[in-house]
């Protein structure tokens, strides 16, 4: 019961084989009442009910992460349900519109940027006061393996990950003083409909067979597998319990040991 009575708000999460999926049942798991949030809500009901049967609380919100007003909803939401933010885990992102960098048009990197960056500091800066003023919190932000080891045609999804690090460095930097902690997660492969598009891309560009592409990943990574989401799920419920009290500032790699060798 890592999680026990704290209060996790979770973005991202309409995906059934999606990390925000994994994550709040994970943290559901490990004793929290949970805050599910994402753009789409189709299926967050279900989720809500899967949390429900786990024995903990769980209300689903509508929230396009770029937008601060609606962060700004949930947070409000979240206070007036719960009475407080223990854990913010922003999984939101996307891995959209990417390419040769002189063929990257300006509206491809704002996009990235919108989700991928200031979706993050959007809700970071809506919750960091209620968790200095309840005397602490964890911040886990989803970073990825592309932030930590850069691959040829998605700068604008890269540069997008690697600002998200770099934030929350700062963050950590600003508020340990105030026990807000800040973490991040870089994931490989991880079997996602996010990552298994990133497939279907690479299969489509290198003129290849769809389940070629995915054993490009496979053998990308030492353990010569993708990972499963509730894998990625584990490492930011570590990062966001008390466990993990003196980690602040830190980048985990998730990817099988992609980067072991690096």
């Amino acid at each position: 019961m890592m999680l026990k009575d704290k209060v996790v708000i979770v973005t991202g999460c309409n995906s059934e084989i999606g990390m925000g999926w994994a994550t709040a049942l994970k943290a559901a798991t490990e004793g929290a009442n949970v805050v599910v949030c994402d753009y789409q809500t189709d299926k967050l009901s279900t989720l809500v009910e899967a949390i429900e049967a786990l024995g903990q609380n769980a209300i689903a919100l509508d929230a396009d992460v770029s937008n601060r007003d609606q962060v700004d909803a949930v947070v409000s939401q979240t206070i007036a349900t719960f009475g407080r933010i223990d854990v913010l885990v922003n999984n939101a992102g996307i891995a959209t519109h990417n390419g040769p960098f002189l063929e990257c048009s300006a509206e491809m990197l704002e996009r990235n940027l919108d989700v991928n960056f200031k979706g993050v500091w959007n809700f970071c800066q809506a919750v960091i006061p209620h968790m200095i003023e309840q005397g602490g919190g964890s911040i886990v932000n989803n970073a990825s393996l592309n932030a930590t080891r850069p691959v040829a045609g998605w700068a604008p999804y890269t540069s997008s990950k690697m600002a998200m690090i770099g934030m929350s460095k700062s963050i950590a930097l600003e508020f340990g003083i105030h026990n807000v902690r800040c973490n991040c997660i870089a994931p490989g492969p991880i079997r996602t409909e996010l990552g298994l598009g990133g497939s279907k891309r690479l299969a489509d560009e290198l003129g290849i067979p769809f389940e070629e592409a995915v054993d490009l990943a496979h053998n990308a990574n030492v353990m010569r597998r993708w990972g499963a989401p509730s894998e990625a799920a584990d490492v930011m419920v570590y990062l966001a319990s008390d466990m993990a009290s003196f980690v602040t500032g830190s980048t985990i790699d998730v990817g099988g040991g992609f980067v072991a060798g690096m």
